[in-house]
């Protein structure tokens, strides 16, 4: 029975926890080792077949869509139930951590992935690529602050584009921690134009902050 249980271990066509009999003869490190070469199968296949599809734009190497990959990473690791596992004092499964690791590495570039081929533990990963890219909040924040502080309706050429300049602006503020409510959008709009033309563009301003806070 052993011998059939080990045999089990090594079918690398299905990603299946252990069966309970099997605990009793392969050791607790045993047991973590064949999940994490599971995990590192897996994610080749992945890779070779281009079966999986990716949900978000993989994490560049130069770490220049960090905090989007970030948000994106979180969103979809809690709709998976994975959440948990990058968090500290995690008391996450070792197959929850396989799948979780699966799903980081899938959304890796190729030299990242290389890199950290022997971290096993998405805690690990996660904390280490923040400790890699996070110091890009703070190049990122003092641009995108100084760009919506030059921000003035008036320079666009439509309404639509003045909007996805407001989302795009306040989106980086937002993943560098600071948050825009429907107040700071509605000034930012007002005190774009002269008072002098107030009177000139007030249909058009209705119309923009009728766009923006629906």
């Amino acid at each position: 029975m052993a011998r059939k249980a080990k045999d089990q271990l090594e079918d690398k066509n299905t990603f299946v926890e252990a069966p309970p009999y099997v605990k009793c003869f392969v050791e607790k490190e045993l047991l973590e080792q064949y999940v994490f070469e599971k995990f590192l199968s897996c994610d080749a296949f992945f890779t070779m077949s281009n079966l999986s599809k990716l949900e978000f734009v993989t994490l560049d190497i130069s770490g220049k869509n960090y905090l989007s990959w970030v948000l994106d990473a979180k969103i979809h690791l809690a709709a998976k139930g994975l959440g948990n596992t990058i968090t500290q004092g995690n008391e996450a499964s070792s197959q929850d951590k396989a799948k979780a690791m699966i799903f980081l590495r899938h959304h890796l570039d190729e030299g990242l992935k290389v890199e950290y081929l022997t971290v096993k533990d998405p805690l690990e990963l996660w904390t280490g690529l923040k400790e890699r890219y996070d110091h890009l909040k703070a190049t990122v924040l003092p641009r995108a602050r100084y760009e919506w502080m030059h921000l003035r309706l008036q320079d666009f050429k439509t309404v639509s584009e003045y909007n996805s300049a407001v989302f795009r602006i306040t989106s980086q503020l937002k993943l560098c921690g600071e948050v825009m409510n429907d107040e700071d959008l509605l000034e930012k709009t007002l005190t774009t134009f002269h008072a002098s033309n107030m009177v000139l563009h007030n249909n058009t301003v209705k119309g923009v902050l009728k766009s923006i806070l629906n």
